[in-house]
């Protein structure tokens, strides 16, 4: 099952998971906003699936879908 998350709270996870953890609030809302990382929208709340955040943050070979929130492996 996904661990789906808002911002605030993925960045809180990620940085319990990993203490040195540089990835800050600020650089995952500009990554979500500039469709970089998949998202889902609820209210004005932005959501993120915090179980592929890393492969999708440090693989290269994956390729967002222009105009949708989906992506797909290389």
């Amino acid at each position: 099952m996904s661990k789906i998350r808002t911002l605030d709270k993925a960045i809180k996870e990620l940085k319990e998971n990993d203490p040195n953890c540089d990835l800050t609030l600020s650089a995952l809302r500009r990554k979500v906003l500039n469709n970089e990382i998949p998202y889902s929208k609820s209210g004005n709340k932005y959501l993120v699936d915090l179980e592929t955040l890393p492969q999708i943050l440090f693989n290269t070979n994956i390729n967002l879908k222009k105009g949708s929130n989906s992506y797909e492996v290389n």
